[in-house]
């Protein structure tokens, strides 16, 4: 009895060890990463990427890449935002454990339409 007590306990040390019951398995993270450009396709650069809930960010380097790690297993909303340029949001990014994601995004020029309008009057009438 006491032999087989023994053979069930590292029996079950080295399930829980070498992961085999579930939920004992390390979750591993995953990576988003992407490529941004603008309407003409010239890269941005320094655009602001922002993975949320998690809060995690990016800046785009020359090449107009970002790369997010780290991202644990998920779905995520992914805003992209540069001067001059109307934000980019993906609100459906899924992350699977260990996997990569790309989103590449192109951001429009944000337009603003100003409308200015002057009044005078001379003081005195016409002169």
């Amino acid at each position: 009895m006491r032999k087989l007590l023994h053979s069930l306990l590292l029996s079950a040390f080295a399930l829980v060890v070498l992961g085999v019951i579930p939920g004992t398995a390390q979750q591993r993270n995953g990576t988003i990463t992407g490529h941004v450009t603008d309407a003409t396709k010239a890269v941005l650069k320094g655009a602001q990427v922002e993975l949320q809930p998690s809060g995690q960010t990016a800046v785009t380097d020359d090449q107009g890449q970002y790369i997010i790690s780290g991202v644990a297993p998920g779905r995520y909303k992914l805003m992209i935002s540069a001067v001059g340029f109307a934000q980019y949001a993906n609100n459906d990014v899924g992350v699977t454990s260990g996997g990569l994601v790309n989103v590449d995004a192109t951001l429009q020029v944000e337009a603003h339409m100003e409308v200015i309008e002057v009044r005078a009057e001379r003081e005195h009438g016409e002169v």
